[in-house]
């Protein structure tokens, strides 16, 4: 019996942290990444988020992508923007109203986006 409560106890604790976490950076963000050289323009970075999905656009100097990732519990994201420049890596970290990521085509592009209200 005591067992059984134990396993419930656990059950519900994993489910209630899935819960709380999942739905917090909820919402849409806007940003830009910075040029990682003198010849490059940079990015506009838009993003949607709902639970754990992430989706969006990088567009630049060197066209448009379609951004899809992952968030972690810790708010750490990885994902892809694929389009003109191919598929390039996108990582970064959620924390509050901000979200601070970097783009690793080439050369890296880092940036930060706010969450619109």
């Amino acid at each position: 019996m005591r067992f059984q409560l134990f396993a419930l106890s656990v059950i519900a604790l994993l489910g209630t942290d899935g819960a709380a976490w999942a739905g917090q950076y909820d919402g849409n963000w806007a940003g830009t990444a910075a040029p990682c050289s003198v010849r490059a323009k940079g990015a506009n970075v838009t993003l949607t988020v709902k639970d754990t999905a992430v989706s969006g656009t990088a567009a630049g100097g060197r066209g448009t992508g379609a951004i899809t990732a992952t968030i972690a519990p810790d708010g750490s994201f990885t994902g892809y923007s694929v389009g003109d420049r191919g598929q390039v890596p996108i990582t970064g970290k959620f924390a509050g109203d901000t979200v601070q990521f970097t783009l690793s085509g080439g050369c890296s592009e880092s940036g930060t986006a706010q969450r619109v209200k």
